[in-house]
């Protein structure tokens, strides 16, 4: 039997595995699930966060409730467009006045508002001309702003080419009321010269004429011609007098301005449901 000794049992126990950092990853890439070492479970990676889509709802005319601009109703199907607004038809029967005859009392209405504000216009021109023995573009201003502003009132805030024709004719007639009394002066005088001079030549000891002063009639008579005379007379001051013709040309725009738009410009009847029709 041997003595030498038995041989010790070296199998030390193994240190455990140490798990290496792992460097962070670069900005915008995915981060990588770090290495374990061997003998350990892998992890599962994480499932990948679903993306979340909010649900956005699209607006379309269909989903839309017009509503009136007048009376803040919703509106059904019928609406007219009064510009950029939209009003429904009871309010629109309300602010054009659809009922019988409305029309025509409008007109006559514009007219005798319009041939009111030309007198007081043509008084005021002629005073004025007379008091300063100048023309002023602003009395014609004036007297252009009253008769545009009388139509306009008459219409009932209507406006359009036709009450904008009417303010025109109507200021030119105060125009030519305004020249009329200087025409009606100048005939007076003529008549009277010309009774004058028929008066000199009877011979002497014949019966003398009556007074010179001409009866009602032939005064109305003069009128009459005197303010047909008025109306060519702006024709009559070109070219020697540019200035009045201008003077004249300014009162005829302000009441064409002043009857621009207003309530003609009103279109329709359309419909929402042809509107929310597709294409």
């Amino acid at each position: 039997m041997s003595d030498a000794p038995e041989p010790y049992d070296l199998d030390f126990e193994k240190p455990a595995p140490v798990a290496r950092p792992v460097p962070a990853p670069a900005p915008g890439l995915p981060r990588p699930v770090p290495a374990r070492a061997p003998g350990f479970p892998q992890p599962a990676p994480a499932p990948a966060a679903a993306p979340v889509v909010m649900a956005q709802r699209v607006t379309t005319f269909s989903d839309r409730k017009p509503t009136c601009a007048a009376c803040n109703q919703a509106i059904a199907d019928a609406y007219y467009s009064a510009g950029k607004k939209i009003i429904c038809p009871q309010c629109h029967a309300q602010i054009t006045g659809s009922g019988a005859g409305a029309t025509t009392v409008r007109i006559f209405k514009a007219i005798g508002l319009g041939t009111v504000a030309g007198i007081i216009g043509a008084a005021i021109w002629w005073g004025v001309r007379h008091g300063t023995d100048r023309e002023f573009g602003l009395v014609a201003l004036l007297v252009g702003v009253l008769v545009g502003a009388a139509v306009r009132l008459g219409s009932g805030n209507r406006g359009g080419v036709g009450y904008q024709i009417m303010a025109v004719v109507l200021t030119y007639l105060a125009v030519a009321a305004n020249y009329t009394p200087d025409a009606y002066r100048g005939l007076m005088k003529g008549y009277e010269s010309a009774n004058s001079s028929a008066a000199t030549a009877q011979p002497t000891g014949a019966a003398q004429p009556e007074s010179g002063e001409p009866s009602t009639a032939l005064k109305v008579v003069f009128v009459v011609i005197a303010f047909v005379f008025s109306l060519i007379l702006p024709i009559k001051m070109l070219p020697a007098n540019i200035i009045g013709v201008v003077i004249i040309a300014i009162a005829l725009w302000e009441a064409w301005k002043i009857n621009m738009g207003g309530i003609s410009s009103i279109a329709g009847p359309f419909s929402l449901r042809a509107a929310r029709a597709p294409a």
